[in-house]
């Protein structure tokens, strides 16, 4: 059949291509349009993200355990817990009238299953220095919280009352220490 049909790589395959030039228009064509179908027909999603900085305290670095570094990974995680409650999520749900059909059908579990899908939390984490030991290691400097949801201003918006609710979660848990030595700050940064 020639030296084309026998040819390795790319001019064996584009001779294959023109001898059967009719199947591959339709292939490409039927992929084609399940992907304009699939592009039109789903729904769009929206993700808001809020980037939480971690603020060192203002103290000598003399002072500072070498523990810190990992306490605020555990920090995080508190703050995280006693913000996800149950409460809480039902609470931004009513707020925002988020899944109302779901609402009508689904148990309270369900629901709260579903917008803990539609959100999350990423911790960023960096090589520093720790002037202690003059080591690198690897600190957590920031957290990121976001929700995906279709309408874009609700996704904005609960993105936002999470964002708060850590806030007010880190000054509650501040303000029960007895010492500030490992208090940091969170400080927010929006990523829409």
């Amino acid at each position: 059949n020639g030296v084309a049909a026998d040819a390795p790589g790319l001019r064996g395959a584009l001779a294959v291509l023109r001898r059967r030039r009719r199947l591959s228009i339709m292939v490409g064509g039927a992929i084609a349009l399940v992907f304009v179908l699939l592009a039109v027909f789903l729904p769009s999603r929206y993700r808001s993200t809020a980037t939480i900085l971690i603020e060192e305290p203002d103290i000598p670095p003399e002072l500072v355990r070498s523990t810190i570094t990992s306490f605020g990974d555990k920090r995080i995680e508190t703050i995280y817990q006693r913000v996800m409650t149950g409460e809480n999520l039902l609470a931004i749900m009513r707020d925002y009238e988020l899944y109302p059909r779901e609402q009508r059908t689904r148990p309270r579990e369900q629901l709260l299953e579903t917008m803990r899908d539609d959100l999350g939390m990423e911790i960023v984490s960096a090589d520093v220095i720790d002037s202690t030991r003059g080591a690198s290691v690897k600190a957590t400097i920031a957290f990121k919280v976001w929700y995906e949801h279709r309408d874009p201003t609700k996704a904005f918006k609960v993105a936002n009352t999470l964002t708060s609710l850590f806030l007010n979660e880190n000054l509650r848990n501040r303000d029960r220490k007895s010492t500030r030595l490992n208090s940091s700050h969170l400080v927010i940064s929006y990523a829409v």
